[in-house]
């Protein structure tokens, strides 16, 4: 399991969650 992929993909959520119009 890759520790370092699995912090990325929860980063990548809350950006897009921010950036998202909704």
């Amino acid at each position: 399991v890759e520790h370092g992929s699995s912090e990325l993909i929860p980063a990548a959520t809350v950006i897009v969650l921010r950036d998202a119009p909704d």
